[in-house]
């Protein structure tokens, strides 16, 4: 895909900033990690192959809290019946906290999003449907 796609990071917690910090610092570096997705993201420090091909891809980090990662696990859960665990979670909540809105265009999983979103419902961070009820 080098080349060929943007890559984003989405996957960067704000307690584990991992990626962040090494294209903040220029080089690897270390950070504390806690939080939610710590046991799937919490790398202390990037790896030097894996950091020169985030600088040479030109790959952006994009931080989503922790209430959006359990926010968007919920969502997973509730509206598709996708069970997932924390880590899996992050790249849902950068979208759906607005954190990251993909651009339209070709090869942009914004097509996909927006797709999706017409065929269920607009996604929301304050809860989800209610199947119980049949509300959408």
């Amino acid at each position: 895909m080098e080349g060929h796609a943007k890559v984003v990071g989405l996957n960067e917690p704000e307690n584990a900033p991992t990626l962040h910090a090494a294209l903040t610092a220029g080089e690897p570096a270390d950070v504390a990690v806690s939080g939610v997705a710590a046991d799937s993201l919490g790398a202390r420090r990037s790896g030097d192959i894996g950091f020169s091909v985030a600088v040479r891809a030109g790959v952006v980090s994009v931080m989503v809290s922790d209430a959006d990662i359990v926010t968007a696990r919920s969502l997973l859960w509730n509206d598709y019946r996708v069970a997932v665990e924390h880590g899996a979670a992050a790249a849902y909540a950068a979208l759906t906290s607005g954190a990251y809105e993909p651009r339209p265009g070709p090869g942009s999983a914004s097509r996909w999003f927006s797709a999706e979103r017409a065929r269920t419902r607009p996604l929301s961070r304050k809860g989800s449907r209610d199947r119980s009820k049949g509300k959408a």
